[in-house]
């Protein structure tokens, strides 16, 4: 939740350029249901209650982040795109934040 509220913070300060005057009131914002997908708590129990819906592949970022060669192989088998074990481990390594992130500094 702390990292999600913090996040959130930025992306209002910085991409959405919102004039807020410091994080605490971005938290009583957050938890009063002042912002976009506020409540939080509310916001995360509706997600909760969603149906399978056989055209929607559910996933997050915690399990991504537990296990993620199991979710991309399950993405990719809901895609309707098989992935090879080397072509996974191929995906996983690109992927890595240290890769994408000298993309973008060079």
């Amino acid at each position: 939740l702390k990292d999600v509220a913090i996040s959130y913070y930025y992306l209002r300060k910085n991409q959405w350029h919102e004039d807020i005057e410091n994080i605490e009131d971005h938290f009583e914002d957050m938890f009063s249901a002042k912002t976009w997908y506020t409540p939080y708590r509310e916001h995360i129990e509706n997600y909760k209650r969603i149906p399978d819906y056989p055209n929607i592949f559910y996933m997050t970022y915690e399990s991504l982040m537990a296990d993620k060669p199991n979710v991309t192989r399950k993405l990719a088998e809901f895609l309707g795109k098989p992935i090879s074990d080397e072509n996974l481990n191929q995906l996983l390594d690109h992927c890595k934040f240290e890769k994408m992130r000298g993309k973008w500094t060079s």
